[in-house]
Order: C-alpha cells, then structure tokens, then sequence
C-alpha cells in the first residue's frame, strides 16, 4: 500500500477545498460554501475508511476462513 502517496493527495485535496469551505471568494460563496464542507468531510471519511476500515475487515475475514479451514 502506499500510505504516503495516499495521505499527501487527500491533504492537498483537502487543502484546496479549505477556500471553498470557508466561503472565501466573490461569487455565490454562500451556496459554495456547504459544498466544500460536504467535501472535505467525504475525502476524510473515505481515507479512513480506505486505510483502516477496510484492512482491518479483509484481516479478520481472511482470518476467521483460515481457522475454519477455508481458502478465500
């Protein structure tokens, strides 16, 4: 897995989205704003999801098949 690359192009995405969040910017900012929240709040529950979530499920089902004697 690569972890780093991973966490640096969420970040920056996250890190773009921050003026959109804030409702920095001339135009329609305040119907913007609510969009760039949902956003960051998506890119930050996936990559959790992606990096530990997910493992941490495969992991035990794996697991449990080989304790029972099955191969996935």
């Amino acid at each position: 897995m690569k972890l780093k690359a991973i966490l640096m192009s969420n970040i920056a995405i996250i890190l773009g989205m921050v003026p959109m969040a804030m409702g920095i910017g001339a135009s329609l900012a305040e119907i913007r704003q609510p969009m760039g929240v949902v956003i960051i709040g998506g890119i930050i529950s996936s990559t959790v999801l992606t990096l530990w979530f997910i493992p941490a499920i495969e992991y035990l089902v794996s697991r449990r098949s080989r304790l029972e004697g099955r191969t996935i």
